[in-house]
């Protein structure tokens, strides 16, 4: 992966402030240059979230549909114990506290699971038990 050049920070933070109102921690995440992503990579993502959920957010049914396809979540004999784990995660992903993923916290999620390190990991799981 390619590490964003001025021009392209620029664009992509104009970018995301038309398209967003409430940037600052997909800004952050950027501003460390942790993930190198194209910019034309976030905007894919960004065109894929606001297709499939048009509102601009993600709830928390429509968070676990979303895991359900990822083969994160399944509805067995454990179902209420994990279905609380997964609520925890949601609510710890939504640093708003809207009650629903933007975005950005959609976004954060799956840089995250896709490319985090295990460090990043580690720091989400203390953070859920820290709840």
């Amino acid at each position: 992966m390619q590490n964003l050049g001025d021009n392209q920070e620029k664009s992509l933070l104009n970018f995301i402030l038309q398209n967003s109102s409430k940037g600052l921690l997909f800004l952050r995440c950027l501003e460390t240059k942790k993930f190198n992503l194209p910019s034309k990579e976030i905007e894919g993502w960004y065109e894929r979230f606001i297709c499939c959920y048009p509102y601009g957010y993600v709830s928390f049914q429509e968070f676990l549909i979303y895991l359900k396809q990822l083969n994160i979540y399944r509805e067995n004999q454990q179902h209420q114990l994990f279905k609380s784990l997964i609520e925890q995660l949601f609510y710890t992903l939504d640093v708003n506290n809207d009650k629903q993923l933007n975005f950005e916290e959609f976004f954060q999620f799956n840089l995250l699971i896709n490319q985090g390190t295990d460090e990043d990991k580690l720091k989400l799981i203390l953070n859920l038990h820290d709840r």
